[in-house]
């Protein structure tokens, strides 16, 4: 027996009056640039430069040349009617050794970009740190060493002052799980490093320090009314309707060390007792002061959904399901689980009662190639942000304090380790001449801007059933 949310077809789906449309970027995913104008390596750029991380050896020197090319990017902004536009600031490009001195040019592209935004109307998002660490903070020993947290404080500190008025929506970190796992404990993403236990905890309360830092950085520095957050990944689903999986899946999300490890300090103030019980001697130093840093109220929760983990219960317990084979998925892998849009939502509302919440990042990865006529056509990706954006707005309609939606991305860059064969763009990437080209979906997600809302016929994403496993 599967557990199924289903959707009303062939009617209308409307957000509130005052909903926020956006799409999101990261600097290292499309700036390129990566030296220029005193700009110096981040570890990304650092490993990429001595062995092959990415895909076939792609890197982002150049990316989508966003550095050299601001104005194309305003205008694709423009021409989709964004409202917000959520984008990273690259640590050592303001400040080239991570510390100390402030490099002018640098900070004058993200003049120019945020500038262009307000111009147009467009309420700019920005977000401090976006996996990019300036290598010679990395050299000096990373997030493992708490010095970090104090050098990203003072890093807060440039960027709240120099745009003090001008960007009044802060996140602090994006997904720190992931570069924290995956750069410290299993080498996948850089630095390459794999840590031991007790190393990797203390870099996970380092993060978490620095976040605490920034939050009181734009607090202090940043124009009064400005909010500031973080965007938080991963989601869990009770693997059906039964309310016993679903205490399972809010109790994984409190113990999970991509979740709780993470939201509980900021939100509660404490870890959670099940992870420091499992952490034993290898759990984090804290000193005294810590937690009260890394539990300073937040203004609003971003939440980077894309698929929902299933979790059954299991006698006191519980345990993770796995979807069956023919469950539906992107070209990238990804389960399509638009359930991700209620429950990914609901559970950390109910445990953590943030202000707000953002949907920080949603979309999906296909394959995207113009066609004979020079278009992208891409109906599955218009029918992935039908049910998701469905689901969405049922969750709103349920008291959820949703208060906006970024899609991922404004156009297709460079995903990390999968390089340029995953495209999540709104527009297609021609990376011979950097061209930016509208897909189908871009004339879609413009017309939802538009209409703040749209009709919803047939079924719910290509006629595919939302189905979680048993």
């Amino acid at each position: 027996m599967f557990g199924r949310s289903r959707l009303k077809m062939n009617r209308k789906i409307v957000f509130p009056r005052d909903f926020v449309w956006g799409a999101a970027t990261a600097a290292y995913q499309i700036e390129g640039g990566w030296n220029a104008d005193g700009k110096k390596e981040n570890v990304w750029d650092h490993v990429a430069h001595t062995r092959s991380i990415s895909y076939c050896g792609q890197n982002g020197d150049i990316a989508c040349d966003s550095y050299h090319r601001p104005d194309q990017d305003l205008a694709i902004i423009k021409e989709l009617g964004l409202k917000a536009y959520r984008f990273s600031i690259a640590w050592s490009r303001v400040m080239p050794d991570g510390i100390g001195k402030v490099n002018p040019r640098g900070l004058q592209y993200y003049d120019r970009l945020v500038d262009g935004l307000l111009a147009n109307g467009v309420v700019p998002f920005a977000t401090m740190f976006h996996w990019d660490l300036p290598q010679a903070i990395e050299d000096r020993g990373g997030w493992p060493k708490r010095q970090t947290a104090d050098a990203f404080y003072e890093y807060a500190k440039v960027l709240s002052r120099h745009f003090r008025g001008r960007i009044n929506h802060w996140m602090t970190l994006n997904e720190p799980a992931v570069f924290a796992f995956c750069g410290y404990e299993g080498g996948g993403h850089p630095p390459c490093r794999r840590e031991s236990p007790k190393v990797v905890n203390q870099t996970v309360h380092n993060i978490l320090l620095g976040h605490g830092l920034a939050v009181a950085a734009v607090r202090e520095f940043a124009a009064p009314g400005a909010e500031v957050g973080y965007a938080q990944n991963m989601a869990f689903a009770p693997a059906s309707l039964s309310p016993a999986d679903y205490e399972a899946a809010k109790k994984a999300y409190v113990d999970g060390r991509n979740t709780g490890f993470w939201t509980h300090p900021i939100f509660k103030g404490a870890y959670p007792e099940s992870l420091l019980k499992a952490m034993g001697k290898d759990a984090p130093q804290v000193q005294a002061g810590d937690m009260q840093v890394i539990s300073a109220p937040l203004d609003f929760l971003g939440l980077n959904l894309y698929r929902a983990r299933l979790i059954r219960a299991k006698g006191k317990s519980y345990e993770a399901v796995s979807y069956p084979a023919d469950h539906p998925k992107t070209t990238g892998g990804f389960e399509v689980t638009p359930d991700v849009m209620k429950y990914g939502i609901q559970i950390p509302y109910e445990l953590y009662q943030p202000k707000k919440i953002y949907i920080t990042e949603n979309g999906a990865g296909y394959y995207d190639r113009p066609l004979h006529d020079g278009k992208i056509h891409d109906p599955e990706r218009i029918a992935f942000l039908k049910s998701y954006l469905a689901m969405l707005s049922e969750s709103i309609k349920q008291g959820l304090p949703v208060r906006g939606y970024f899609h991922w991305s404004l156009m297709d860059n460079l995903e990390w380790a999968y390089g340029y064969q995953q495209q999540f763009g709104l527009y297609y990437m021609d990376f011979a001449t950097r061209q930016r080209i509208r897909k189908d979906s871009a004339d879609f997600y413009r017309d939802v801007i538009r209409k703040n809302g749209f009709a919803l016929a047939g079924s719910a994403g290509s006629g595919q059933k939302v189905v979680y496993g048993a």
